[in-house]
């Protein structure tokens, strides 16, 4: 047997395709797909301790407006501003802040936007299972931590329930079974 690993930004519309799809979609996601919640994340701003000791590290979200947007390209089609930032506070007080930005890097690869961020190019709202080894090792710092970009669930999709090869249902499984689940996460 062999896998086929097909990485694909935006899989929501060619969940057909594909035997098994992974989706991070925001908290108001509504498709009619059969999807599994397998965790929740939160997306949360970050930078490398270069980058900052060069930029300044923002104390509040309006001093972002003064530094680099590293973006994922869905974050500028997901009612997210074309040229910043859209912040929530992490408590949920205080409704939403928008702050423009200076776009200077857009990847459709987390990992390349990983590398930016750690090279010291910007500033990026990256999810917080992942980068949370960053931040512990010290190659990147949550900036803003009082704030969030948004929740977010990663989804395991599949273009059907019906006659589904016992291969699929044993990856699913197996997927549901290892995935890190953070506190409050979705079972």
């Amino acid at each position: 047997m062999a896998i086929h690993l097909h990485a694909d930004p935006f899989p929501q519309d060619r969940v057909e395709e594909f035997d098994v799809a992974f989706m991070v979609v925001n908290e108001g996601f509504d498709a009619s797909i059969v999807a599994r919640p397998l965790a929740q994340t939160e997306y949360v701003v970050c930078a490398s301790p270069a980058y900052l000791k060069r930029m300044g590290t923002p104390k509040t979200p309006h001093e972002l407006s003064q530094h680099h947007y590293l973006r994922f390209p869905w974050q500028a089609s997901s009612g997210h501003a074309a040229r910043g930032m859209r912040l929530l506070r992490l408590d949920g007080s205080q409704g939403e802040m928008e702050v423009a930005m200076q776009v200077v890097f857009q990847a459709e690869s987390y990992e390349t936007l990983f590398a930016a961020a750690v090279a010291g190019a910007g500033i990026a709202a990256l999810p917080r299972f992942p980068a949370s080894n960053y931040f512990e090792s010290g190659a990147l710092t949550h900036v803003l931590p009082e704030w969030i970009f948004g929740r977010y669930t990663v989804f395991v999709a599949l273009p059907t329930r019906k006659l589904m090869p016992a291969r699929t249902r044993a990856f699913v499984d197996f997927a549901s079974d290892r995935v890190l689940k953070p506190a409050g996460s979705v079972s």
